[in-house]
């Protein structure tokens, strides 16, 4: 895989404003059963957004609409959760479902994925402790 060379990810907080809600995939046992963005690692030659846009298609095969830039976040070895992590960037984006889309697991590590209100940040097991701190600062709602 190309793009486990790179290191930068590019993850959505993909919203949904009419219900007030985002969305949280929920990996298989390489992530410990644990809610995380939807997204990865971009290609070699992928220029911003670029890698959101493919890595969102790949697992849950939906195309996003209004990307904007809403956190940043180096991952160093304090966040390494497996022996194959390597400290990067991660590059968060919200967005929203373009018109008519419906969510497909199509990555095989996914086991799950749910619409979470905002209410249900502390219940929430994230695989990332500091994912709720940047709900709180980026939802709109």
């Amino acid at each position: 895989m190309v793009h486990l060379l790179t290191k930068v990810g590019e993850y959505g907080i993909i919203i949904d404003k009419e219900n007030k809600q985002f969305l949280m995939v929920q990996w298989g046992e390489y992530y410990k059963q644990k809610w995380h963005f939807p997204g990865g690692r971009i290609d070699e030659k992928e220029k911003e957004k670029e890698g959101l846009i493919r890595e969102l298609k790949e697992e849950v095969d939906v195309e996003v609409k209004n990307i904007k830039p809403v956190y940043a976040k180096y991952i160093g070895d304090e966040y390494m959760t497996t022996p194959k992590d390597e400290p990067r960037f991660a590059l968060f984006y919200l967005c929203e479902l373009k018109e008519n889309q419906t969510i497909t697991l199509k990555d095989k590590g996914l086991i799950s994925f749910k619409w979470f209100k905002k209410s249900d940040l502390s219940e929430i097991d994230f695989w990332m402790p500091f994912y709720k701190e940047i709900l709180e600062e980026v939802l709109p709602f």
